[in-house]
């Protein structure tokens, strides 16, 4: 299993689905806080679990969460780098 690295934006992201989210219902929050932990820990053990996005940015995978949300992360030798958490709704294209 490899390391993951949440980076700056990565951060900010979930902050930001958390809030979203909690504003109205925290039962519902805290259920996807839960299933995006688990798509994390399974990006860790297998790394090629997600889809190529190549097009967009070379090297780069998405692992959606639920329907709604994508975890954006990308794989070197020692760790894996959660770039962004974004809604599926919104164009990542210019957000990678």
């Amino acid at each position: 299993m490899r390391n993951l690295l949440l980076t700056r934006l990565a951060k900010s992201d979930l902050a930001g689905i958390w809030k979203y989210i909690a504003h109205d219902n925290r039962v519902a929050v805290d259920r996807l806080m839960g299933k995006i932990d688990n798509a994390m820990n399974q990006i860790a053990k297998t790394p090629s679990l997600g889809f190529s996005v190549e097009h967009v940015r070379p090297g780069i995978y998405c692992k959606p969460v639920k329907r709604n949300y994508l975890i954006f992360y990308e794989v070197n030798d020692d760790r894996i780098c959660i770039l962004r958490m974004l809604h599926a709704a919104r164009k990542h294209d210019d957000l990678l």
